[in-house]
């Protein structure tokens, strides 16, 4: 009687390829989380952006003297802006919407922001 000990060319086979496959998975999975880390961060810095034109609206307290879309500086130029105003009639607020809109991959993306602020011009003297 022939009592070989070790593994068969057919187990080794078949082991090789359950590694194999279970590797292609994790491949694959690690790449859709970078992508998706990506997509995140650009929320992340559209949201930022979009704060930013925000802020620079409450500080000048003017909502007809500014330019209402365009693009950031670089190295934001992806990130496009717009904004738009709402007064609210007989209340002396204005609703102002900023708007982000970015492109990863061939998707367009978008981010909007949303603020009701005092119209200051009402209560000027």
């Amino acid at each position: 009687m022939n009592k070989c000990k070790g593994f068969s060319l057919l187990e080794i086979l078949v082991a090789v390829a359950i590694i194999s496959a279970g590797l292609i998975f994790m491949i694959k999975g690690f790449g859709n989380n970078l992508r998706l880390s990506g997509i995140g961060e650009d929320y992340t810095t559209a949201v930022l952006l979009a704060k930013q034109k925000m802020a620079e609206i409450e500080l000048t307290g003017n909502f007809t003297g500014i330019k209402k879309e365009g693009t950031f500086e670089p190295p934001f130029q992806r990130f496009s802006w717009k904004i738009s105003f709402f007064p609210v009639k007989n209340k002396g607020f204005v609703i102002v919407k900023v708007k982000v809109t970015f492109t990863r991959g061939f998707e367009k993306r978008e981010v909007t922001l949303e603020n009701v602020l005092l119209d200051r011009k009402l209560f000027k003297k």
